[in-house]
């Protein structure tokens, strides 16, 4: 965790990180036949670049983004965040150390946003030890973004000013150090110390009330989250989920029938890693603490276990290592501690209803659950394009709205299954009280702003993406709508400087070049018309 988030330098990355990030590696990534990525060092700063080629193999462009900040540990690689002023944006490159190779960042290979991916609060709360993030908004920071960089000793005892205080008072102690430790919790605020990040969930709904900077050791996690789970969330077959270690541990058998005793600490010291040479010894003394140290009760013989696992290692045996399914060229060992682990588990159903995490049994108000599960709904609902669902959330949240009538992310949510459902007036009057209550909400802005562009209602439109381009200029999507706003009053020129301006944050963008082509050939300017003409039909996927 002490490695958790640093800033990244050429320089930095020379004098030895672990492991060492490689710098001069070729241009190795392809996407579709026409993309590929390189990483390269410019003095003390390091650039990612996208390279885009027609089908001939000759090069379009070449665009290099600066990369600020580097997240993870580098146990299992890297991935890089691009610091643009009050908001971070992912790299579409990571650095995988396992196989020691640049490659697209988890989730791309379905979805590639380039370098236009936001990192959000939770991402970097939880990867950084105390961001600066702007109280009045989501997923903006000041700047310096970071009072501390990497995640630090209050992350899991809690602040430390009044323990500093205890132990400086020379005499006349009353009270006990008010400081957390972990091991002294109730199992489950023990757990929740490494839950607050290790445990994602289907999904995480924030409290009323409550932000993602919220959680203090000895919390209880649904005191800040509602956090919906499926199931069958745990390992199935030979791959695994990168963030399911915590549900693979609870589904194991250990784990039942240890009456809360075992945890994540219990194997594993948040203080200090065991060196390569001593991981074996070390985790079999961990199994053998709570197995006895006779091991002649394991069921296969000295010889047959050192056979099936080098240096007889308990978990070479008993927590082999897994490909991970979402994170290409990782592998993570398999926290169900199978008995039999060289008989391939069976696939586990997918469940399609979401339970609520609550090993606590909090005693969370009842609309309060409604109203996570309405938001959850929602989302889903908004993914998937579904009216009916959308529906469904509606009747939910609209009940939830009469306890919280302003809460913002009920409103927008009604405002969003308003829309799908086709009723946009109801849509509109949500989010426009949205934005009386915070006038930067950004989703609220870009949902206004769109459903009056396809209503054809220029005119409100317009000013709405000309706020949006303030608070987000970095989304060439946004640059487009709003130059196709300004085309449809007009105001071709200002368009055009726009669909540039979004251009030049995408060179890829094949709608910004057929924009562009028909507002050069309106305005007299055939040159121009038909260089974008052609490079929309370069770019365009049908034309690949």
């Amino acid at each position: 965790m002490s490695r958790s988030l640093t800033r990244v330098t050429a320089a930095h990355a020379e004098k030895g990180d672990s492991p060492v990030a490689e710098f001069t590696t070729p241009p190795g990534t392809h996407q579709a036949g026409t993309l590929r990525y390189y990483v390269e060092s410019e003095g003390d700063r390091v650039l990612h670049h996208e390279v885009r080629t027609d089908g001939k193999n000759e090069e379009l462009y070449d665009q290099a983004v600066e990369v600020h900040y580097k997240i993870g540990s580098g146990q299992r690689g890297h991935s890089y965040l691009i610091d643009r002023g009050w908001m971070f944006f992912m790299s579409p490159v990571t650095w995988y150390s396992e196989k020691s190779r640049w490659d697209l960042s988890p989730g791309y290979s379905r979805n590639n946003r380039r370098f236009e991916r936001r990192a959000v609060d939770a991402c970097i709360n939880c990867h950084s030890g105390r961001p600066a993030h702007d109280q009045a908004a989501s997923d903006r920071f000041h700047s310096p973004p970071f009072i501390e960089e990497q995640i630090g000793c209050e992350r899991c005892h809690g602040p430390g000013g009044r323990h500093i205080a205890f132990h400086r008072q020379r005499e006349g102690k009353t009270e006990i150090d008010p400081i957390v430790n972990p091991e002294r919790l109730s199992p489950h605020l023990r757990d929740a110390v490494c839950n607050q990040c290790h445990l994602q969930g289907a999904d995480r709904i924030l409290r009323y009330g409550r932000t993602e900077y919220d959680f203090r050791p000895g919390d209880s996690l649904d005191d800040i989250w509602t956090i919906f789970m499926r199931e069958s969330e745990s390992a199935s077959g030979t791959s695994t989920k990168a963030v399911s270690q915590t549900r693979q541990m609870m589904a194991s058998r250990c784990y039942k029938e240890s009456d809360g005793r075992l945890g994540c600490i219990s194997c594993h010291d948040p203080h200090a890693a065991p060196a390569p040479e001593d991981r074996v010894e070390y985790f079999r003394e961990k199994c053998l603490e709570c197995h006895g140290n006779d091991t002649s009760k394991c069921l296969q013989s000295a010889e047959e276990r050192q056979l099936k696992s080098i240096d007889d290692s308990c978990i070479g045996c008993h927590m082999p290592r897994l490909d991970a399914s979402d994170v290409p060229h990782t592998s993570q060992t398999d926290h169900r501690v199978p008995r039999k682990p060289f008989i391939k588990p069976a696939v586990i159903k997918q469940e399609a209803v979401l339970n609520v995490f609550s090993p606590a049994k909090t005693e969370v108000p009842e609309w309060e659950h409604q109203r996570a599960r309405g938001l959850v709904m929602a989302k889903f609902a908004d993914d998937e394009k579904n009216g009916l669902l959308a529906k469904q959330a509606s009747a939910i949240l609209e009940d939830v709205r009469k306890i919280v009538p302003e809460d913002p992310h009920v409103l927008l949510a009604l405002g969003t299954c308003y829309s799908l459902h086709g009723r946009p007036d109801m849509a509109t009057a949500a989010w426009q009280h949205l934005l009386e209550l915070e006038p930067d909400n950004e989703t609220a802005l870009e949902k206004l702003a769109t459903l009056h562009q396809e209503r054809r209602e220029f005119q409100a439109s317009a000013p709405l993406f000309d706020r949006l381009l303030k608070l987000m200029p970095w989304r060439h999507d946004l640059h487009g709508r709003y130059a196709l706003t300004l085309g449809h009053l007009s105001q071709l020129d200002t368009g055009i400087e726009i669909a540039e301006r979004g251009l030049e944050l995408n060179p890829s963008a094949w709608q910004l070049h057929d924009w562009l082509s028909n507002a050069y050939t309106i305005t007299g300017k055939p040159d121009r018309a038909e260089f974008h003409r052609l490079r929309s039909k370069l770019l365009r996927p049908d034309d690949r």
